[in-house]
């Protein structure tokens, strides 16, 4: 379905069943051609290490291009350091 691909924006949210375990800002996902992996780049603007810890999370983000929705995709591993997260995930749920 997708090839390489790079998306991008302002906020979003790492989230455990209906809690925000993080809020997120200038986030950046990138699939890679080859492996196929999914990869998410953002920096941390609030975080709860408690429930980031418990699994499964899934990081979403409104999407406003036509037809707008939300982008929501399961985290496979997650790591903060700092102000800063890295993520790996599964494709992109249906939203």
């Amino acid at each position: 379905m997708f090839q390489g691909i790079t998306l991008r924006g302002k906020r979003g949210e790492i989230n455990y069943g209906f809690r925000r375990a993080a809020a997120l800002v200038s986030w950046v996902i990138t699939r890679d051609k080859e492996s196929k992996q999914w990869t998410l780049f953002a920096g941390v603007e609030r975080a709860d290490t408690f429930q980031l810890s418990r699994r499964p999370l899934q990081f979403t983000a409104h999407r406003y291009a036509k037809p707008a929705g939300l982008w929501c995709f399961d985290v496979q591993t997650l790591d903060v350091k700092g102000d800063t997260l890295t993520a790996t995930l599964g494709p992109p749920a249906h939203q």
